[in-house]
């Protein structure tokens, strides 16, 4: 028996398992300090103390966490690739611009080659076995007085989306939007699968190049931009920026006269769930040929053509009309002076939720692509916000209060309508039902018998408005049971607020060892090495492989819970 790997019995927190200790190596500068002990945990993924035939390891101690092991052989450590150091992360520390960046460098890392094979993600995700949360059992034995709702982070469907692509990501590069979940954990693991990032403002900058990011792989998308956040891009190295109009060029002529421009240009589906083009983008037509010809007066560079078509649409027609006008703004922006147009931006708003396609906008769009920009020397992006973080985030929300009420139907017969209170609503993760305008849908944590009745959802403010489901049907609820609202990532935890002193939901991530191997099949990167020091920060309550090591939860973690934990 090896020394690393002392199996105590006696010390074993389920029936039936052996425990093995690990001394965890320390080091590094988001690591515990040496007095904060661990306490023993069962190892997932130890050959030598696997009980047999088992799919799903939890650690017992913890709350609304859980390492889903399945039986695919954890991922083989290697040494990981580390990301490059940011020479312009620091504002004090300007970077060159003289230096322009290799093909990997480049904004949203090299594109996948057109006969490279990418596969379809599995439609699948860590947080769901057989159509159950992984860490039911969690919630249910260990959570029942929560005071916040726990989203579930299944960072592998992220990470398997952005590793193995779908076609309609082989012929570009993808930038994933900051702004659609800037979820620290979520925006590390793309950032180590080599995406780059659409930053619209300063501190989106500072959370992407703190990880690590190299300026060359951010796009300030914002055709309207504080001067100052200019100032702070131009310090940090972020050269690439959009612009829609002559104020925007005024002003980065004046702040930083070296940024390599993107033409943002109108062009809106006739139905989006958020239409855009209201706000942003110039006529392609009657503007954007006076601003280029503008900005080859100033002196200024313009490299290549963004358009946003709208979140949500089913229109595909609408991809066709905006590379088209693309194509028509390269060839007159050569001849206006703009000899490097390299650039092709085609924004971002597809879906994201778990059982969702795209395919048939990525037939259009490749087609398209194929006609008007056949040719290799354009770099195309696209900018997927939804696609990466709405399936990887579930919501447990708790069920606190609920009432029965009699209302009367059309017919004017009274029938009974219960009412559930949880502990989340629209001004917190069910924001996006308002200002993203998202239909979201209620599961009972565990599948019941009996037959769904007609209810509602509320929220836990005093504002009547708080209403997230004003009409559903559910099988009966019990105060302090648990309901789950899958897709929840998008556009939720961002906006969240601590209205009427609740607070804002705190995260409990899930991981999937299989994952794991996927990624470093299809990368050669151990994602858990990479990240250690991000897992260490969010997976601190659960067990994980690495390496002959396990990293052990805190002692009577259960016991020690209260409201302020969550």
């Amino acid at each position: 028996m090896c020394r690393e790997h002392r199996v105590s019995p006696a010390r074993s927190r389920v029936p039936g398992e052996r425990v093995c200790s690990a001394r965890r190596r320390r080091g590094g500068g988001r690591r515990r300090a040496a007095g904060d002990a661990r306490s023993t945990s069962t190892r997932p993924g130890c050959g030598t103390h696997q009980p047999a035939d088992t799919t799903t390891t939890h650690a017992p101690d913890t709350c609304g966490l859980a390492l889903v092991s399945p039986r695919h052989p954890a991922p083989r450590p290697v040494d990981t690739p580390h990301l490059p150091p940011t020479g312009g992360a620091n504002p004090s520390e300007p970077q060159s611009n003289t230096t322009r960046a290799n093909e990997n460098d480049c904004i949203g890392g090299a594109a996948r080659p057109r006969d490279g094979g990418a596969v379809e993600p599995p439609e699948c995700g860590a947080a769901y076995r057989g159509g159950r949360l992984a860490g039911g059992p969690l919630l249910r034995d260990g959570c029942g007085g929560s005071g916040r709702p726990l989203p579930h982070l299944a960072r592998d469907d992220a990470a398997r989306r952005a590793v193995l692509r779908t076609p309609m990501f082989d012929l570009m590069s993808i930038v994933a939007a900051v702004k659609c979940n800037d979820d620290k954990l979520l925006v590390t693991t793309l950032a180590a699968l080599g995406t780059g990032f659409d930053c619209a403002s300063k501190a989106e900058i500072e959370l992407v190049t703190s990880i690590g990011v190299r300026p060359e792989r951010i796009i300030f998308a914002n055709p309207a931009k504080m001067a100052s956040h200019i100032k702070y891009a131009s310090r940090a190295g972020v050269d690439t920026m959009t612009f829609d109009s002559e104020t925007e060029l005024m002003k980065i002529k004046q702040h930083m006269p070296h940024a390599q421009l993107v033409i943002r240009i109108r062009c809106d589906a006739t139905a989006a769930q958020c239409p855009l083009g209201i706000k942003f983008g110039c006529d392609p037509v009657t503007e954007a040929p006076r601003l280029l010809k503008l900005a080859a007066v100033l002196g200024l560079e313009v490299v290549g053509v963004s358009f946003h078509v709208g979140s949500g649409t089913q229109e595909t027609g609408v991809y066709v009309r905006a590379i088209q006008y693309s194509r028509a703004l390269f060839s007159l922006a050569a001849n206006v002076g703009h000899a490097n147009m390299r650039l092709l931006d085609i924004g971002g708003g597809f879906p994201g939720a778990l059982h969702s396609s795209i395919r048939e906008v990525s037939q259009v769009i490749n087609g398209a692509l194929e006609t008007y920009f056949s040719d290799r020397s354009v770099r195309v992006i696209a900018e997927p916000g939804r696609y990466f973080a709405a399936a990887a985030y579930t919501l447990c929300a708790l069920v606190h209060a609920k009432r029965e009420v009699c209302q009367k139907d059309k017919e004017g017969n009274e029938e009974s309508h219960m009412m559930y209170f949880i502990n989340d609503g629209v001004y917190g993760s069910f924001n996006c039902v308002l200002y993203d305008h998202q239909h979201v849908v209620a599961e009972t944590l565990e599948p019941k018998p009996e037959k769904p009745q007609p209810c509602s959802v509320w929220g836990p403010s005093c504002d009547g408005l708080d209403c997230v489901l004003p009409s559903t049907y559910l099988p009966p609820i019990a105060v302090g049971e648990w309901l789950i609202f899958r897709d929840m990532g998008a556009y939720t935890l961002p906006v969240a607020s601590a209205f009427n002193g609740f607070p804002v939901p705190k995260i409990r991530a899930v991981i999937d060892s299989s994952v794991c191997h996927e990624c470093h099949k299809y990368s050669k990167m151990d994602l858990f090495e990479f990240l250690e020091d991000e897992l260490d920060e969010y997976f601190e309550h659960i067990t994980r492989p690495r390496r002959n090591r396990v990293i052990k939860p805190r002692p009577n973690y259960l016991e020690s819970l209260d409201d302020q934990d969550f």
